[in-house]
């Protein structure tokens, strides 16, 4: 299960040894099949909805014999234990509307309408230096507002 130690690695904040992980079925899985290489794990900042760790999960799980049962154990275990939370002072950019994005973030009309365009063609941003790829869209201006903006 290569797969959840690669995924795993992805993950930033503060480190866990697997026995500090929070209890459940997940926290097995983890321990069994990663901790072996990766004797921490950082998942305390590492925050997804049910549907983003299904697709982290899945797309690692590809490249093991894991179940699908185990699979979705994971799933659940992370989507319970590090929850995405939405900071309602922040815009979120992969569901705001453009006329959310001038509103909140005095974006140009042009500027907002190029990032849903974009968004609506290439999927959710991950993190604001996706933004800096669209053409239109001006760079500087989306690192100044970097604190103010949610994925």
């Amino acid at each position: 299960m290569k797969w959840i130690a690669a995924a795993l690695l992805l993950l930033p904040a503060f480190v866990f040894a697997a026995d500090e992980l929070p209890d459940g079925a997940g926290k097995e899985i983890i321990a069994k099949h990663c901790n072996g290489c990766h004797q921490g794990v950082a998942l305390s900042r590492y925050q997804k909805t049910h549907e983003e760790w299904d697709s982290i999960v899945t797309r690692m799980g590809q490249r093991t014999v894991a179940s699908r049962e185990e699979l979705n154990t994971l799933t659940d275990y992370l989507a319970t234990n590090f929850p995405k939370v939405d900071d309602p002072t922040k815009v979120n950019m992969n569901k705001a509307t453009a006329k959310e994005l001038v509103e909140r973030l005095a974006l140009s009309d042009k500027e907002a309408e190029a990032i849903v365009t974009y968004r609506d063609r290439h999927g959710n941003f991950r993190t604001w230096g996706d933004l800096l790829v669209i053409y239109g869209v001006d760079g500087a201006k989306i690192e100044s507002l970097q604190d103010k903006l949610s994925f």
